[in-house]
């Protein structure tokens, strides 16, 4: 990013002599970046090219960035699931974080006030008051904030003849379910659960008696249990299968049927407004990351509900304490029981 930063050619300034350009010859006027590559854009502040930050989630995780330290302790834990949501010290001890994580949130927040601004990928009516907070760190005053979301990627014709055919049978499979009825179990594209999880969305999913589909990688569809998998499709041969497992699911299809009830979701952002695009309420089960304070803002704004309480958020146990028994509860209060996150779902389409 340095290089690239070092030979951009810069509006109004004169062309730098023998760096690489890398084809690059309109003039740049300013520059967008993912806001986890804030510590690369040093070059931007000598250039005095102006730069602005993508926050590619909502503006609410972003906070626990902020409050990341030099006396923030540190986990031996150096994976996704040690990206932690961190407390600002007033509020108590600190959750310990993985080192690498730790070092590109100090990396990121001695960089941020040198930008322009933070184009955040969400709506102005939710992040408002996240905002507000946010301006009270003296790093953070003066940046002006653009909501300029959420993303909604463009719908195009899925080139992979594999995935057409595949989406092709999910969607006869799901035309001869009963209106609202599907559980739809997925946790995104980044997050691989462990054994535990998947035996235990396995016995909810038998436990519920519901049709459903769950996307599982196909290397992990040996651990489900033997008895799980009578009579369930893997190969979606069987219209009648009263459930499917998938090693890729088309995720806006299936969100956007009539037959599907419930999402139960890691509550990656993406996932999160897809899931509200197309009305559909959410049981979160968060693993790291800006999932927990989506799962966590799910059930304020009465959209559905998270496996971890608040107090929990930080607390292996807690976590690794979700059982079978736990799921199938909230997805029955979310998905059959009740309309009411349902209905709050619906005006979100409406706005």
């Amino acid at each position: 990013m340095q290089k690239l930063i070092k030979g951009l050619p810069v509006a109004r300034q004169p062309p730098a002599d023998g760096e690489e350009r890398y084809g690059i010859k309109v003039p740049v006027n300013a520059l967008v970046a993912n806001i986890f590559i804030a510590a690369s854009l040093v070059g931007c502040v000598e250039r005095k090219l102006p730069y602005y930050f993508l926050n590619c989630s909502a503006i609410g995780p972003f906070r626990s960035m902020l409050y990341v330290t030099e006396r923030t302790p540190v986990t031996e834990k150096n994976d996704l699931e040690s990206f932690e949501t961190v407390r600002p010290e007033s509020e108590g001890p600190q959750p310990a974080i993985g080192q690498m994580m730790k070092g590109m949130r100090l990396a990121i927040n001695q960089f941020l006030s040198t930008g322009n601004g933070i184009l955040i990928n969400s709506f102005r009516e939710i992040e408002q008051r996240f905002i507000d907070e946010i301006k009270q760190d003296s790093r953070m005053r003066n940046m002006e904030y653009y909501c300029v979301g959420p993303f909604m990627p463009e719908e195009k014709d899925d080139k992979n003849p594999s995935h057409a055919e595949l989406g092709q049978k999910v969607t006869r499979w799901l035309d001869r379910q009963p209106d609202n009825s599907v559980v739809y179990v997925s946790f995104g594209s980044v997050v691989v659960p462990n054994e535990s999880r998947i035996v235990e969305i396995a016995k909810a999913l038998q436990a519920l008696k519901k049709p459903f589909i769950f996307s599982i990688r196909q290397h992990q569809q040996s651990i489900l249990p033997g008895d799980v998998h009578v009579g369930i499709d893997t190969h979606l041969d069987n219209p009648e299968a009263p459930g499917l497992f998938l090693h890729w699911a088309p995720q806006k299809l299936i969100l956007a049927h009539r037959a599907t009830a419930v999402f139960v979701s890691h509550c990656g952002w993406n996932s999160t407004i897809e899931s509200l695009f197309n009305g559909k309420p959410i049981v979160g089960w968060p693993i790291f990351g800006d999932q927990i304070e989506n799962s966590l803002w799910i059930e304020e704004m009465f959209l559905g509900e998270s496996l971890l309480r608040r107090e929990h958020a930080d607390n292996d146990e807690e976590k690794k304490n979700i059982t079978s028994d736990k799921i199938v509860a909230a997805v029955r209060r979310v998905g059959y029981e009740s309309d009411a996150a349902r209905k709050s779902a619906l005006q979100w389409i409406e706005g």
